[in-house]
């Protein structure tokens, strides 16, 4: 058991991290544009270049870790053996599946407002910083309710057999999909973003 969930938190810490960071990166936005306005620098340059490219693979980053690599285990492993062992929990679980899906569209709204600000920058700004704000607090509510319904609701119910599974699931056994080197790599590109964008 203490397999799976400590892989649940440490992977929604990481990925905490990279949240953090986006909001982070896009006050630095704003920061850039205040200077802008106020005359202290005439082009928005290499700061904003560099900010905007990180911005980009914060988006990259949100739009792949939990789709492809979290929200699987997730779905397949750790609530599959919970609605079996407890046909009652079905209201919550299917709310978290909701809220994946709700956080791949607000996926798309901020990857379009952020392409957006690119092309006619300082106009979009506002949007940008509202559809990084509707996606954040999104996806911190969602991984509250995982952390203090499903996480206490599995300890409960499920068994040392279905532990056992839902480990090697997290452990990145279960499939290709879940291998070493997509591993690494997420770590790779969650450093880069969440050092890179915290000192913007």
């Amino acid at each position: 058991m203490a397999n799976a969930i400590e892989k649940i938190q440490e992977e929604h810490k990481d990925y905490g991290r990279v949240l953090n960071a986006l909001r982070a990166g896009v006050k630095t936005l704003r920061g850039i544009e205040w200077r802008r306005q106020a005359g202290q620098t005439p082009e928005a340059g290499a700061d904003y270049r560099a900010t905007l490219d990180l911005l980009f693979s914060a988006v990259y980053y949100v739009r792949l870790f939990p789709d492809k690599y979290h929200h699987p285990k997730e779905e397949d492993f750790l609530f599959k053996a919970i609605r079996e062992r407890r046909p009652d929990s079905a209201d919550l679980l299917d709310q978290l599946a909701l809220q994946h899906s709700v956080g791949a569209r607000l996926i798309d709204e901020l990857d379009a407002s952020l392409k957006a600000y690119e092309k006619t920058h300082p106009d979009g700004l506002e949007a940008l910083e509202a559809a990084t704000e509707n996606f954040v607090t999104s996806q911190f509510d969602h991984m509250s309710l995982e952390e203090e319904k499903v996480i206490p609701l599995a300890k409960s119910v499920l068994t040392e057999a279905d532990w056992h599974t839902i480990d090697n699931a997290f452990l990145g056994n279960a499939d290709p999909l879940f291998g070493e080197n997509l591993e690494a790599g997420f770590r790779m590109l969650h450093d880069h973003i969440v050092k890179g964008l915290n000192a913007a």
